[in-house]
């Protein structure tokens, strides 16, 4: 189940956090507020870096190192998309996800599914990742709420594999890492088959993708994880905030599409207001 870790930080020290965090951000915004998304110089397609022979060597180890039938494992997001639409992975994906669902009463299957990813001797565990939030649980006490999120992989042909682990949670399904959380509809799974290996996916392929990508029938070979998904839900935190003004700025002086779209989502999730052209931090970050 989630972790509860006690900080020793009162309720004084962790004000005066925000207001230092608080102040460097509103000197920042300003600036990245009056470029606009300048182009500061030349824009180039991204070239493909997905071996579709390599990913296809992938998950068939990966279907060997956690057979489906135990583990219950499913494609999603752009692994997914690529079944839908076009019958195979797409050509310019960057990896391969899957996900597992997470069973609070039941913690310790996870621990168990990355020690059979562990035994593989096709597979490195690069990362663990989790979700983590900072939480008030009394009178100058404070907790960091701890959510098991993602088990990076990289293949030995050097493929990388993202399993997202997923919570049902408010009545919503969350995926997500250290920084971003995506919430989709509970969905049931079905068989799929890719690359000639049987695998589950969200049963209602159409609502799914559509709550990931809005128009996900129309290809796109540019494509940005915190801004081409409209389920991307802002984790407030200081170091998912501090990560997303870098981004903006970055965009800002240098692609004009990408910087509006953060910006609208930004604004659109609560993040950042914008006062007369101006971003500002929101009061509750």
């Amino acid at each position: 189940a989630r972790i509860h870790a006690q900080l020793d930080a009162g309720a004084q020290d962790i004000e005066t956090l925000q207001a230092d965090f608080r102040a460097h951000a509103d000197a920042l915004l300003p600036l990245i507020s009056s470029a606009h998304g300048e182009v500061s110089g030349p824009s180039f397609d991204r070239e493909g870096d997905f071996s579709v022979e390599d990913a296809h060597t992938a998950l068939q180890h990966l279907a060997v190192a956690l057979p489906v039938e135990q583990w219950r494992w499913y494609v999603i997001s752009g692994t997914f998309l690529g079944i839908v639409r076009e019958g195979g992975f797409l050509a310019h994906d960057y990896d391969i996800d899957v996900g597992v669902t997470f069973d609070p009463e039941r913690p310790e299957v996870l621990d168990r599914l990355v020690e059979a990813l562990g035994r593989s001797q096709r597979f490195v565990v690069k990362k663990l990742d989790h979700a983590q939030t900072v939480i008030e649980t009394g009178p100058s006490r404070f907790a960091v709420e701890r959510a098991p999120a993602l088990v990076k992989l990289i293949h030995e042909n050097g493929i990388n594999v993202d399993v997202f682990v997923h919570h049902l949670e408010g009545g919503r399904i969350w995926h997500g890492s250290s920084i971003h959380r995506w919430e989709n509809s509970p969905f049931d799974l079905a068989d799929y088959t890719l690359a000639g290996v049987p695998v589950l996916g969200p049963a209602d392929a159409d609502r799914y993708l559509t709550e990931n990508y809005g128009d996900w029938r129309t290809p796109v070979t540019q494509f940005n994880c915190t801004t081409g998904t409209p389920n991307l839900v802002i984790t407030r935190s200081f170091r998912s905030v501090a990560l997303f003004l870098t981004r903006l700025a970055h965009f800002a002086h240098g692609d004009p599409a990408e910087y509006a779209k953060l910006r609208a989502t930004l604004v659109e999730e609560g993040m950042l207001r914008d006062v007369n052209g101006i971003l500002r931090l929101e009061r509750d970050i």
